[in-house]
């Protein structure tokens, strides 16, 4: 790898996954940063103060905004986030700006599991990164696209939004007996993995990692041996009733929210999140985060909130 500077314009910079992402970047001293924000006199100190890092208030429908950030740029991050207009719409005009800006390498808006082996309409999310994918692979000859699948964010798992665990309860919601094996992943770790593939000029493609990848009763086991307590595993029933409440949810609430955390649940767990070439090894420097190792950092009580403490 080159030790010449290398320039990352990151849409979306004041983020959760933005911010861990930076601090990972900044470790490099040969980066700087470029970051978008809707109002950068509202950017915390630790990104206006740093000289390494210039921002740039810009949405993600201000075209202007966009290029002037991404230009001189060698790698453009979407790191925005939200719904379609966001992932979807917004993602597209990024994309274009850095394309106009001779931008060689893009990374897209994924860190998720393995969208590829989901269909469109299996989640909405999902069917975002399948078009953007798409609308990336007609302009490969313009700009190389790299998407990282690290599976399922263990503090999201955790997180009472997906309707996994209890733990003031010390239940696990499984269906189908809980064996179907699903990959995860730390924040963290998934922010250091794609700051090595910034810095690695040559990268591109799918970039494959996973902390642990456990079925729902290998995780229950770890979770009673880590925090001593008996869990209890509550089969909630097959993944095809569940697609049927998911689909009566949608008729009946129009707010993604009120059923999104299903949708998650049954891609998680139904064998769609495994990742069939993950390569840790290739990131030899960075030692991963297992279920255990975060079941032994995060204390039992703070697992349904750890997210919101990132």
């Amino acid at each position: 790898m080159s030790d010449s500077k290398l320039t990352v314009t990151i849409a979306g910079i004041t983020g959760r996954f933005a911010r861990l992402l930076v601090k990972y970047l900044l470790k490099k001293p040969n980066i700087h940063i470029n970051g978008t924000t809707r109002d950068t006199s509202k950017a915390p100190a630790s990104l206006s103060n740093n000289s390494r890092i210039t921002l740039f208030q810009a949405t993600t429908e201000d075209t202007e905004g966009l290029r002037k950030a991404l230009k001189g740029a060698n790698v453009a991050v979407y790191c925005a986030l939200g719904w379609h207009d966001v992932m979807l719409d917004g993602q597209k005009k990024f994309i274009d700006a850095a394309i106009a800006e001779g931008v060689p390498r893009y990374v897209a808006g994924d860190w998720t599991s393995d969208f590829r082996k989901l269909k469109v309409g299996d989640h909405e999310g999902k069917d975002d990164m399948k078009h953007i994918a798409a609308y990336l692979d007609e302009r490969q000859d313009k700009i190389k696209a790299i998407h990282v699948l690290n599976g399922g964010f263990m503090e999201t798992v955790f997180s009472p939004f997906l309707g996994f665990v209890d733990t003031e309860k010390d239940e696990f919601y499984i269906r189908e007996g809980g064996n179907i094996k699903s990959a995860m992943t730390t924040y963290g770790d998934a922010a250091a993995v794609t700051a090595e593939v910034i810095a690695d000029r040559n990268a591109s493609g799918y970039i494959e990692v996973a902390g642990s990848l456990l079925s729902a009763v290998e995780i229950a086991k770890i979770y009673g041996q880590v925090y001593g307590v008996e869990p209890k595993l509550v089969d909630r029933g097959s993944f095809a009733e569940a697609k049927e409440q998911l689909a009566q949810l949608k008729k009946d609430q129009p707010n993604p929210y009120a059923w999104m955390g299903l949708n998650y649940q049954i891609i998680v767990w139904n064998g769609q999140n495994e990742l069939d070439n993950a390569d840790n090894a290739r990131f030899s420097n960075i030692k991963f985060t297992t279920i255990q190792d975060y079941f032994q950092r995060v204390k039992k009580e703070k697992l349904a909130t750890e997210m919101g403490e990132l």
